[in-house]
């Protein structure tokens, strides 16, 4: 049987405590973090064109950094991290840091599974939070993602891409941007919103994420750099 001092293990809830409470600290009072879009009068496009503006165009990778905040189990961790995207792939690896600088987990993230690389010992007792983790990545990076396939919903000052599976795609603006991701189906439900489009290195891309799951799970990133991978 393997015995561990009691100082270790008090040192490792500190250290989980210290990251809380910085978490409450920094991001804990504000309900919404970005400035919701405020819809104008869109053009006719057609699911072809709306498809064309999505940010994340199949045939490419993207190195995406940012700062982020996990709610889940009545508790806020923050965090920063690095994303490496393969829309080709359909893959993403994300390697996540606490603000103190202490490596949180390693995960590789692909259309239907994922693969835990690294998970910090004070969190293995939250052993569905690297999924949770998982599933968020997925569905902010890499689906369901819209189609021209998709039928098409015409509104004075929004259009909406709806796939067979449930999935519902809210574009926005000018130029036109992809706001929102929609799941309502019987086995998930969960929405996803982009916010603040910025032109970063000739993307067109959002600045503020926000990923709200039914099941009580909700993600925020602040996205501080996106680019093309060569």
């Amino acid at each position: 049987m393997r015995c561990e001092w009691p100082w270790r293990s008090k040192w490792r809830w500190l250290k989980l405590s210290m990251v809380l409470v910085a978490s409450v600290l920094l991001f804990g009072c504000a309900s919404h973090p970005f400035e919701r879009h405020q819809p104008q009068q869109m053009p006719a496009l057609t699911a072809e064109q709306l498809v064309d503006n999505w940010w994340l165009e199949a045939g490419r990778r993207y190195l995406c950094r940012h700062s982020g905040l996990l709610e889940v189990f009545m508790r806020k961790v923050a965090l920063e991290g690095v994303v490496k995207i393969d829309t080709t792939k359909q893959t993403a690896r994300l390697v996540a840091m606490d603000t103190m600088g202490v490596k949180l987990f390693d995960l590789f993230v692909t259309k239907q599974s994922h693969q835990l690389n690294y998970l910090l010992p004070v969190l293995e007792e939250h052993p569905q939070l690297p999924k949770m983790v998982a599933q968020s990545l997925r569905a902010i990076f890499l689906q369901p993602n819209p189609s021209a396939q998709d039928r098409l919903i015409r509104r004075e000052r929004r259009s909406v891409l709806k796939s067979d599976d449930g999935g519902s795609f809210e574009f926005i603006g000018m130029p036109v941007r992809l706001n929102r991701k929609i799941v309502d189906s019987k086995t998930n439900s969960w929405n996803v919103e982009y916010n603040q489009y910025l032109d970063q290195e000739g993307l067109w891309a959002p600045t503020g994420i926000v990923l709200n799951d039914d099941s009580g799970f909700r993600l925020t990133l602040w996205i501080q750099e996106i680019r093309e991978l060569q």
